[in-house]
Order: structure tokens, then sequence, then C-alpha cells
């Protein structure tokens, strides 16, 4: 699947379960960021390193620990993204205030 198809079911349970716009970006990024987080280190894991330090050394990475770190964060972000938009497209389309802040 494409990258990006963690950002749809981030929208869609973001549309579905909103709580509020905060707590609903924060379950988003976690969600998604821990979920690239163990793909990348199993990736790491399965290359003995090789790929993480190659993609690191492309980007100027001091080591290969933050491009871990970089991938989870980048994904949280996409993540979050998506389950706030998908959150205030509900809020959009039932006609609620932002009583839900």
């Amino acid at each position: 699947m494409p990258w990006w198809s963690v950002a749809i079911v981030a929208f869609l349970i973001g549309f579905w379960k909103p709580i509020n716009g905060w707590k609903t970006f924060g379950s988003g990024f976690v969600g998604v960021g821990l979920l690239w987080l163990i793909v990348a280190g199993y990736l790491h894991y399965r290359s003995n390193g090789m790929l993480t330090i190659k993609v690191g050394q492309l980007i100027h990475l001091p080591s290969s620990s933050l491009m871990l770190i970089l991938t989870a964060v980048f994904g949280g972000l996409v993540g979050g993204m998506a389950a706030v938009t998908g959150f205030h497209l509900r809020l959009l389309l039932s006609g609620e205030q932002n009583s839900k802040k």
C-alpha cells in the first residue's frame, strides 16, 4: 500500500470517533507515528542498518537513530493532520459549533 494510506485510515477514525481537536490530533500522531517507527525499526533490523545509514547519509544526518526518530515524527504529523481534518469535516457537516475544541 502507498505511504499515504495511513492518512485515509486516520482521517476516517477522526471523522467517525471525534473527541476534540487536540486529542484527535494526538491520537492520530501517536498511532501513525508508532506504526511508522515499528516498520522503520523492522526494516532497519532486516537490512542490518544499511538502509537507514545510507538514507541518513543522503540527508546528512549524524546517526541512524535520528533517521528512525524523524521517520516516526513525519509519520505522526501525517496521521495527526489527517485525523484532525476528519474531525473538523465532521463538525462542518454536522453544523456543530466549535464547542469541542
